[in-house]
């Protein structure tokens, strides 16, 4: 495929000032784009107040009369379509740009890096880059930093799906189809709930329950994702050779890792690169290193990473959404699995940070007539299977496909299954049936030593 780069790549972003109609940017020739800024209110509540610049891609389609509705794609929470277009992300999907324009709006705040937090006060360095992306330091240094900054609150899934609205009227099309990745698919659901007339059809891939809280669900994600690993080792007669005590490897690294002071940061990252089957690659390797001693090389690329993160991701984009809408509310799912401690040091880090109360309906599973293929895996990161199920029963033309012995569908697999049954399904306008034997035919990659380069 296309292997879908873009997902690697962590955008930074800012509410981008005032703007007027939809202004046209330089167009990047490779990509064949055309960026535009259109103006929509900084709080949809106060509509003739002030105004803020949303950045907006059109790819064309490249048919010169294309049949299919324009396809508006709505990226992971933190994360810019219009800078992952021309990164991976309009080709993945070329088969539908044939015959549809494809639309990449971007959440506020993922442009430019005017929400990345500051470091620490005297945490210069390697001391403030191994401290976890919640660290009550980490999070006191944001809030101050961004103390009183307009428009900050309205942040939300309410605010990204009135903004997909917006720019659908200053483009001028009537009925449009969406794809939604990740927490984008909760902008998606919210849109169809708000604006049934306007949605043709829609993709929800790793969809996001209104009614989940979305955080809770790393834990058990990231548990049945290293139980996975672990399983595939044991059964790749090379993998098993190299690392024959793999699963008391592991033992060791996570009960370890904790009492250290980089540990909890370095514990997560490990969890994390299980939830996809190529970030895992080199997972067994790593992992043996930090149990056998220091590994000064894995943690030197654990370092690298985060110090890559901490300087581009617009964490004050990610705690005001998380603490709105994703966090468990009310103290429910406080007994989930919570390894590296990020869950209970992001919700200690919402008591004080602004957000937007949202109504409580909106946390209630959408109903709509519009036609969904949601596509997850057995154990995603966004919701376990039976609270995607749930989230989908409102749907009355929805298809659910499964990805056995996953954390994520959508992978670098792309072109082999989800890629195809996402233009099936959206070249027929949701009319034809799925058929989805693909998933059933995914298989890993071979584990890698020494570690695959990137």
């Amino acid at each position: 495929m296309a292997k879908r780069t873009w997902l690697a790549a962590l955008a930074l972003s800012t509410a981008l000032g005032a703007g007027a109609g939809a202004a046209a940017e330089a167009q990047p020739p490779e990509a064949g784009l055309r960026i535009v800024s259109v103006a929509a209110p900084l709080d949809y509540r106060r509509p003739r107040g002030a105004t803020v610049a949303l950045r907006v891609a059109v790819a064309k389609a490249l048919d010169r009369r294309p049949a299919g509705e324009p396809i508006f794609v709505i990226e992971a929470l933190a994360e810019s379509g219009v800078d992952a277009a021309p990164r991976g992300l309009i080709a993945s999907l070329k088969d539908l740009r044939r015959t549809h324009d494809l639309v990449f709006v971007d959440q506020r705040g993922t442009y430019g890096t005017a929400l990345v937090c500051p470091p620490p006060p005297g945490r210069p360095g390697v001391e403030s880059e191994a401290l976890g992306l919640f660290a009550p330091e980490r999070v006191a240094a944001c809030r101050q930093a961004f103390a009183g900054r307009p428009g900050l609150a309205q942040l939300n899934s309410r605010t990204f799906a009135a903004d997909v609205e917006t720019a659908r009227r200053a483009l001028g099309y009537g009925r449009i189809e969406l794809i939604g990745y990740f927490y984008g698919t909760r902008i998606v659901q919210d849109y169809l709930r708000r604006w049934p007339a306007r949605a043709a059809a829609a993709v929800l891939a790793d969809p996001s329950p209104m009614d989940y809280p979305a955080a809770a669900a790393l834990g058990p994600a990231a548990a049945a994702a290293v139980a996975s690993t672990l399983a595939a080792c044991r059964v790749e007669p090379a993998c098993h050779a190299r690392y024959p005590d793999l699963d008391a490897d592991w033992a060791r690294v996570a009960a370890r890792l904790p009492d250290e002071p980089a540990g909890n940061g370095l514990l997560r990252w490990l969890l994390s690169r299980t939830l996809r089957w190529r970030a895992a690659t080199d997972w067994p390797h790593d992992v043996h290193a930090l149990a056998s001693g220091p590994a000064p090389e894995v943690r030197a690329r654990y370092l690298a990473y985060r110090r890559a993160v901490l300087a581009s991701y617009p964490l004050a984009l990610r705690l005001t959404v998380d603490c709105g809408e994703n966090l468990p509310r009310a103290g429910a799912a406080a007994t989930a699995p919570d390894p590296a401690g990020d869950l209970r040091a992001e919700q200690a880090g919402c008591r004080n940070w602004p957000t937007r109360a949202l109504p409580a309906a909106f946390f209630r599973p959408v109903r709509s007539a519009t036609p969904v293929l949601a596509v997850t895996g057995a154990f995603d990161v966004e919701a376990p299977l039976a609270a995607t199920r749930a989230g989908l029963a409102g749907l009355a033309h929805a298809q659910l496909v499964v990805f056995p012995g996953r954390a994520r569908a959508t992978d670098d697999d792309w072109d082999d299954c989800l890629g195809p049954l996402a233009t099936a399904f959206l070249e027929s306008g949701g009319r034809g049936a799925i058929q989805a034997a693909c998933a059933q035919r995914l298989r890993r990659p071979p584990f890698a030593d020494p570690p695959a380069t990137p």
